[in-house]
C-alpha cells in the first residue's frame, strides 16, 4: 500500500464489490435486454459496465456510474500522521426512461453491496462504507428522458 492512494483505493474497493457480484450483473443484463429500442437508434454492442467517473458516449443503458462527491478530510494524529482519508461517493445507476421501475432493484442490490462494507484492495483497507443519503434525479436532454437512483456513501479508507 502507498500512502496517499485513498481516492483510489475507494475506486478500486467500489467497482471491485460492484463488478465481482454476478446478482448486479445480471439485473444490469436484464434490465438491457428488456429496452425496446427507439425508431432510428441501433443498439450498442456493449454489454452493460459499471464506470468510475465518466461513462464512454455509446454507453449501454442502464449503467453505474460512481465518483467522488465530497472528500469530507483525513483523520489525523499528532505530528500530521494520517490514519485514514473520509471521502463521500456518489453511486447511482441510470437508465434512459421515463421510469425507475426498471433501475429499482438494480439500486437496491447496489446499496445492499455496500452499505456496511469494509475490505481491502491492492492500495488500502477500507473501514466503512455506508450510505448517508439517498440519490433520486429525473433528467430530460434533448427530449430524451433518463432517471438515475443511488445514494452518496460515505468511504473511511487508509492507503
Amino acid at each position: 500500500m502507498t500512502a496517499g492512494l485513498e481516492p483510489w483505493a475507494a475506486d478500486q474497493f467500489i467497482y471491485g464489490i460492484l463488478s465481482q457480484d454476478a446478482t448486479l450483473m445480471n439485473l444490469l443484463s436484464t434490465a438491457y435486454q428488456s429496452h425496446t429500442i427507439e425508431p432510428g437508434l441501433v443498439p450498442s454492442e456493449n454489454v452493460p459496465e459499471i464506470y468510475s467517473d465518466t461513462v464512454p458516449p455509446d454507453v449501454t443503458y442502464p449503467y453505474v456510474v460512481f465518483q467522488m462527491h465530497t472528500p469530507i478530510g483525513d483523520v489525523e494524529i499528532e505530528n500530521n500522521i494520517i490514519v485514514m482519508s473520509v471521502m463521500d461517493y456518489l453511486v447511482r445507476v441510470v437508465d434512459r426512461s421515463q421510469s425507475y421501475s426498471a433501475i429499482a432493484p438494480i439500486y437496491g442490490q447496489i446499496h445492499s453491496l455496500l452499505h456496511k462494507a469494509t475490505g481491502t484492495v491492492a492500495d488500502g483497507v477500507v473501514f466503512n462504507c455506508y450510505r448517508i443519503r439517498p440519490y433520486k434525479m429525473p433528467e430530460i436532454d434533448d427530449a430524451i428522458s433518463y432517471r438515475h437512483m443511488g445514494g452518496i456513501y460515505r468511504v473511511q479508507v487508509q492507503s
